[in-house]
């Protein structure tokens, strides 16, 4: 089962706490927003956007709970939800990015990657690596998708999802002996993703 080991600076928990709080605020708002379009318009994409960033602000959520209250049992389990939350988040936009449509690749992708994430022994090894190969493609995804709709929303999206890889890099980074000040840069990376996100809707709502 996996083991959480927090690599951040303890002065920095305060601070890592107040970031998730804006992360969970700028997620159910997008969440919110994906979903009202998807009842107008009735495409799954737009509710695979409101599931995906609706959990994403659950684990941000779950682990600002085991922040506050520390504890083994309310760290295993805070953190044993963020993980879990985070990659079904992560592989829900990857699957909608690529419009994948196939239940039983869809079900395989889930069934593959969560088990290869619990039954490691390393939480960063084994989470962070994951985060990092997922959000670098969805990045990848969106830059063909920013190149070819050549919108300024496309432009955002595609920074957004960089910016979200970039910081999934600098998380895994941390997990290293003596490289734990990467855990600060990161976070304030993933906020930034956030904030770019939370920008995009505005536009979007704007128009």
């Amino acid at each position: 089962m996996v083991s959480v080991i927090i690599n951040n600076p303890e002065w920095f928990l305060r601070i890592d706490i107040i970031f998730a709080a804006i992360s969970i605020l700028v997620s159910l708002i997008i969440s919110l927003v994906s979903l009202r379009t998807w009842f107008v318009v009735k495409s799954l994409r737009y509710l695979g956007f409101a599931i995906a960033f609706a959990g994403l602000g659950f684990s941000f959520l779950t682990r600002m709970i085991a922040n506050l209250i520390p504890g083994p049992e309310t760290l295993f389990i805070g953190y044993g939800l963020h993980i879990g939350c985070t990659i079904l988040a992560l592989l829900t936009l990857f699957i909608v990015a690529n419009k994948i449509e196939n239940a039983r690749v869809v079900l395989l992708l889930y069934l593959i990657t969560l088990p290869l994430i619990f039954f490691s022994d390393s939480y960063f090894m084994s989470f962070y690596i994951t985060t990092t190969l997922i959000t670098a493609l969805l990045a990848l995804t969106y830059l063909q998708n920013a190149l070819r709709v050549k919108g300024f929303n496309a432009i955002c999206v595609f920074l957004a999802f960089l910016l979200l890889f970039l910081a999934h890099l600098q998380f895994l980074l941390s997990g290293f002996r003596g490289l734990n000040m990467f855990f600060i840069s990161a976070s304030i990376i993933q906020l930034l993703a956030f904030l770019v996100f939370l920008f995009a809707i505005i536009k979007v709502l704007r128009s």
